[in-house]
């Protein structure tokens, strides 16, 4: 029997392996690619360096594909030729759909953009904003954004393009901003680590261990969590995981963190590498996020991926949670419920913690990743090839 071949996703993103201080976008990929590997073939064009490193990678080849398991990887050479590179991506090679999984970024989203439209490359293009249209990320740098968004407008660069939405409440973000209709918009939600269970916390400890583990940079709200750490009594351990995206950011947490009462040990950890998130995470009580806006949050995923219950804002697609056992979200303009949220956490005694981590764990499979989900992201890739059957025809 002959193998079907499968249809070429021209995917530009960011960071890719092995970066990872990028976050959230790197794993959504890496994740899509596990899933769907098999019935599309990845090529993802991406910077030859980490998120805020400025030596590249040193063991891939910067200039050329290289082959992965079920994907191919571009590493841009750098600087003026990275403008080349990307066109010569976009015309050279036969593919069936262009995949963005950014709206600001210049070089890698934008810049396809533009070529696609004015080279009339007539194949369909998916763009996913991951986040970037929610009221907290916008509020960051704001005229650099409006700007953006004007011009992408003004060019009339959301003709043909599907937009991708994690959520309804991110489609509802697209919707308002770039001012679509609702055909326009595809739901397509990230795609889940796997549940596993790990040996929790390690030691006998009464004190209510507490994590942060993500970019330390203002949309992540770290001053918010030492801020709310400040009206904790009870003995609490305060861990953070982070790399520091932003110096001046980090400085004004630091002498937040030096003003904790003596009842919050609190530490600086490092940057916490992809295989040791999920122990991180698990050797906690709580995750503490009280993020701006994500679009979706794989930090929240594996947390609740290992049992470890979260506590995070009502910015995020994970919202009811205190209904399902899983720990809570609230409007960041209510800190004093943070606050009282860890308070009663730490009132429990160390069985009645280990009882509430075994209680996710029994339903976060469940909950995490259903067929669904995959189905979805299947859908917006066949939706998009049928589009291209129309265009081609």
């Amino acid at each position: 029997m002959v193998e079907k071949k499968r249809a070429k996703i021209l995917t530009f993103v960011s960071y890719y392996l092995p970066g990872f201080k990028a976050g959230g976008p790197v794993t959504t990929i890496q994740n899509l690619v596990a899933s769907l590997g098999a019935k599309y073939e990845f090529m993802i064009v991406t910077r030859n360096h980490d998120h805020g490193d400025p030596a590249p990678y040193q063991y891939v080849k910067v200039g050329h594909w290289n082959q992965q398991k079920n994907v191919q990887v571009f590493y841009l050479p750098g600087k003026r030729s990275d403008i080349t590179s990307i066109y010569k991506q976009l015309t050279a090679e036969p593919y069936d759909v262009i995949y963005l999984n950014s709206f600001f970024d210049f070089k890698l989203s934008f810049l396809p953009n533009l070529i696609y439209k004015f080279c009339r490359l007539n194949r369909p293009v998916i763009l996913a904003p991951r986040g970037e249209f929610s009221g907290g990320a916008l509020a960051l740098n704001s005229h650099r954004k409006r700007f953006f968004i004007w011009l992408f407008k003004l060019l009339g660069l959301a003709n043909n393009i599907i937009f991708q939405a994690s959520s309804v409440h991110e489609k509802e973000d697209i919707k308002r901003v770039l001012s679509l209709s609702d055909d326009q918009i595809k739901i397509a939600s990230d795609l889940p680590t796997t549940v596993q269970k790990y040996d929790a916390r390690g030691e006998d400890c009464d004190q209510l261990k507490v994590v942060f583990l993500s970019r330390i940079s203002p949309m992540k709200n770290l001053q918010f969590a030492v801020q709310t750490l400040q009206l904790v009594s009870s003995p609490t351990i305060f861990n953070i995981y982070g790399p520091q995206e932003d110096p001046y950011y980090w400085q004004q947490c630091e002498v937040l963190l030096n003003e904790l009462p003596k009842n919050v040990e609190w530490q600086y950890c490092g940057i916490a590498q992809p295989a040791r998130v999920k122990p991180i995470l698990a050797s906690h009580d709580l995750m503490f996020l009280p993020t701006l806006g994500e679009n979706y949050g794989h930090v929240i995923a594996e947390s609740i991926s290992v049992g470890t219950s979260v506590l995070i804002s009502d910015r995020t697609p994970w919202r009811d949670l205190q209904s399902k056992g899983f720990g809570w979200d609230f409007d960041l303009e209510n800190q004093q419920m943070f606050a009282e949220k860890i308070e009663g956490f730490a009132q429990l005694t160390l069985p009645q913690r280990e009882q509430v981590r075994q209680g996710i764990l029994d339903q976060a499979a469940n909950f995490l990743c259903t067929p669904k989900q995959i189905a979805d992201n299947h859908k917006l890739f066949e939706h998009a090839l049928q589009q291209k059957k129309r265009v081609c025809a």
